[in-house]
């Protein structure tokens, strides 16, 4: 007499008998496994598994469109994300519509706003490039500075399938005429000698490319900026503390600033003279922009007005560009405006400025037996004539 026997496989019953067990096994949802030679075991084979999100979609993963952007480009990311988050595009596109983007759909009839195809038409139509615009983009589109030639080629795709797209052998044409001139030159070369097709043309691209902007960042580096010129050094006057160590070919002297001494560096190859703004008492903030012989962008916080006072005794009223940091380490730098005002400056060593006249080694003199004239330098005139 046969005995049935019930036996526990994986927490499923299975019926088994002395004479022939019998296993009935429960459905398996899982990959089919492989033996030790490479080979698939012989399993029952289940329905296929469905993959179900482990989190729920947020529609604010697609940015929003309100028609200033590409539409295609939108659409097809838009779609690409619904797709792999097993969701219906045709739910979420809607959601993420602003502006002139969500009018356009709410003008549609209610049974198209439910379909992908009408939406995308209605996008495509309102935003979209027309067929002629987008041949002339496609005409005119060359490679940008800094674009790699993959995007190029791909913007080329986007704007030749707006008009109905072209063959790959004119995608190819187009492609390489785009090139800069050199890059261009080249890969004509190749096509003419190997017969290039577009996936050829479009590595040889790259990799000139490549090349050519490695070219250029090296030259750059090895480009050599000069350091800002430095100055001489100026023995401090009578109580005042040593002033910085300079040394190079613009002059540095001490000038009389608001009845205070400063340290003011002579510049001929500046237009304006600019003034560290603690000596500057009247001045008023106004945006200026300065731009250097360097092209960088000098930061000056205003304008203003001060008196110099040069050595002889000479006094001028100067317009000055106001800066809330030392200019060139110095306390005012007087340009061509500041050296004219103060009569003109005659430079004898980098250390030796002279103001007004200095070249005359004495004042003019001119005497007659029935009278005398004598030049007043620190006055620039001559006083009244007298008899002798």
């Amino acid at each position: 007499m046969a005995t049935n026997v019930t036996v526990s496989l994986d927490q499923a019953p299975v019926m088994a008998s002395a004479v022939a067990p019998t296993i009935v096994p429960r459905p398996v949802i899982a990959p089919v496994p492989v033996g030790d030679g490479g080979v698939p075991d012989s399993a029952p084979v289940s329905q296929p598994v469905v993959a179900v999100p482990s989190a729920p979609f947020d529609a604010r993963l697609i940015p929003e469109f309100d028609g200033t952007e590409d539409v295609v480009s939108w659409l097809a990311r838009a779609e690409m994300l619904c797709q792999l988050r097993g969701v219906a595009a045709e739910t979420v596109i809607p959601l993420r519509l602003a502006g002139g983007a969500f009018h356009v759909w709410s003008q549609l009839p209610a049974a198209s706003r439910c379909s992908l195809t009408a939406v995308r038409d209605a996008l495509q139509a309102a935003f979209a490039l027309d067929e002629y615009a987008a041949y002339e983009a496609f005409a005119a589109r060359r490679l940008m500075p800094g674009e790699s030639a993959d995007v190029f080629l791909a913007d080329l795709r986007r704007l030749a399938a707006l008009f109905g797209g072209v063959p790959e052998r004119a995608l190819a044409c187009a492609f390489v005429a785009g090139l800069p001139d050199s890059v261009r030159q080249m890969i004509r070369a190749g096509c003419r000698a190997d017969g290039l097709d577009l996936s050829s043309v479009l590595a040889r691209a790259r990799a000139v490319l490549t090349d050519e902007r490695l070219s250029a960042a090296a030259a750059a580096a090895r480009r050599t900026v000069p350091p800002p010129a430095s100055h001489p050094s100026v023995a401090p006057g009578p109580g005042q503390p040593p002033g910085p160590t300079l040394s190079g070919a613009l002059p540095i002297t001490r000038l009389h600033v608001d009845g205070r001494e400063c340290t003011v560096l002579i510049d001929t190859g500046s237009t304006d003279t600019i003034i560290y703004a603690p000596f500057c008492a009247q001045w008023r903030r106004r945006v200026v922009r300065v731009t250097t012989i360097s092209g960088d962008d000098l930061k000056c916080s205003g304008i203003g007005s001060v008196t110099v006072e040069a050595p002889t005794g000479h006094r001028a009223a100067l317009e000055t560009l106001v800066v809330e940091e030392r200019p060139l380490g110095v306390d005012m730098v007087l340009g061509v405006s500041g050296i004219s005002a103060l009569g003109g400056v005659t430079v004898l060593s980098p250390s030796v400025v002279r103001f007004c006249g200095a070249v005359c080694r004495a004042p003019p003199d001119i005497e007659t037996p029935d009278f005398r004239v004598q030049f007043n330098a620190a006055d620039r005139k001559c006083p009244p004539a007298g008899s002798s």
